[in-house]
């Protein structure tokens, strides 16, 4: 077997400078070496007493290491990492570099190792594997993990917890709510967001309610990622007043906390509403994303407001998000329902990846319009496209053309 590359950082050591010595000498930084050991100052740095200095100096190369390892994990492959003998901070890195990639296979190839080197009930290690795990959506091996730890702390408890309440599983979220209590572990505020996600899948307001006030004793209230998912939970459960208090009273509001009000006021019909708080947010100086779009267009729609929703897609195109497949399908959409298939068609057209929704959005438009050669031919192009129709849009496609309302020789 090939010996593997060496890394361009120190492998942990008894002493931590023969380490740090150790990295800087592979990357042929002698001279900064040097300095260390002889306690020299460095390039750009004011001399001070030698016991000073060389602690001073010891300091940069701490950084200077920090940034090189970090480097070093991103890009080099798993097993040269693996071949040497490996840190619980080196460990830490990759789970979180496999998180970022949704690579569960060289995340369970790190979990081995981790249980080789005996380092399997290392609490931090143990919070970072079920992190690691609901990222890349396995909840099993997940609770596995957090099943067998010796000791968890509120970290442990907010990563499964959310790992349930993101993937849809509220009622076991909420369960290991419970156990965190009785267990006496107090929650932070990731977990009272997670668990107000889950309020929110079951559209338990009531709960909700009783996890707001909690949080506002435990003094989170504050917090703009909490005051977030009290917004989404009472505007999915359509209480707009609480919504609204919950939003006039948030010291921070980010792009999340705006598109969630602006949401709430669009799926209730509050069309002006919506749109107010969009002007609003833009003066702001908050840039909308690609989830407060549809709903500021939604909007739009209710109105049949042309000229505002013209207004909302000339700032997309200024953001460039025009093109984006969710966002391209509310202009579609509010095209469509406005009357104007030509610009619905325009924005289509530019949409490079469409999906079953965005097709069924266009040829049911064209239908209602009364544009039923457009509907067969774009109808066509969607089986061709290798997406199929579902039965209902066939349905009203065979029943409209073939009504009187269009002649045969128009649908040929």
């Amino acid at each position: 077997m090939a010996t593997p590359t060496a890394l361009p950082f120190g492998c942990p050591g008894d002493n931590p400078n023969v380490q740090l010595i150790g990295a800087l000498s592979q990357n042929k930084n002698m001279k900064f070496v040097q300095s260390v050991e002889s306690g020299q100052p460095l390039p750009g740095v004011v001399a001070t007493s030698p016991p000073k200095q060389k602690s001073l100096n010891k300091s940069l190369i701490d950084k200077n290491c920090q940034i090189q390892f970090e480097k070093a994990i991103e890009v080099s492959p798993l097993m040269d990492i693996l071949n040497i003998r490996t840190h619980r901070k080196t460990y830490a890195h990759l789970l979180h570099r496999c998180a970022l990639m949704n690579d569960i296979r060289e995340g369970t190839i790190v979990h081995v190792h981790i249980t080789k080197m005996g380092f399997h009930t290392d609490l931090f290690l143990a919070n970072n594997l079920i992190t690691m795990y609901v990222k890349c959506g396995n909840l099993r091996y997940a609770r596995l993990v957090f099943d067998k730890m010796p000791t968890r702390n509120k970290v442990s408890w907010s990563a499964i917890i959310s790992g349930y309440a993101e993937n849809g599983f509220a009622d076991e979220a909420l369960a290991l709510f419970y156990r965190m209590r009785v267990a006496g572990m107090k929650p932070n505020h990731f977990t009272f967001v997670s668990i107000l996600q889950a309020c929110t899948s079951l559209g338990a307001l009531n709960l909700g309610k009783q996890v707001h006030a909690w949080a506002v004793k435990k003094e989170f209230a504050g917090n703009v990622y909490l005051g977030s998912a009290l917004l989404h939970l009472y505007a999915n459960c359509r209480s707009l007043e609480d919504a609204r208090k919950v939003f006039d009273r948030m010291s921070e509001r980010n792009v999340v906390s705006w598109t969630a009000i602006i949401a709430g006021y669009a799926a209730q019909g509050c069309a002006h509403e919506s749109l107010d708080l969009f002007n609003q947010m833009r003066l702001a100086g908050v840039k909308p994303n690609y989830f407060t779009f549809p709903s500021v267009l939604r909007a739009c729609t209710c109105l049949r407001g042309m000229k505002q929703g013209e207004e909302v897609h000339a700032y997309a195109i200024k953001l460039g998000v025009e093109s984006d497949t969710f966002v391209g399908s509310a202009l579609v959409d509010m095209y469509v329902k406005c009357g104007s298939l030509a610009d619905a068609r325009r924005v289509f057209n530019k949409i490079p990846e469409r999906d079953g929704v965005l097709w069924n959005a266009m040829i049911s438009g064209s239908l209602q319009w009364g544009w039923c050669k457009q509907a067969l031919m774009l109808l066509n192009q969607m089986q061709l496209a290798g997406l199929e129709p579902n039965d209902s849009l066939i349905t009203n496609v065979r029943n409209l053309c073939g009504s009187k309302q269009f002649s045969q020789k128009e649908c040929e």
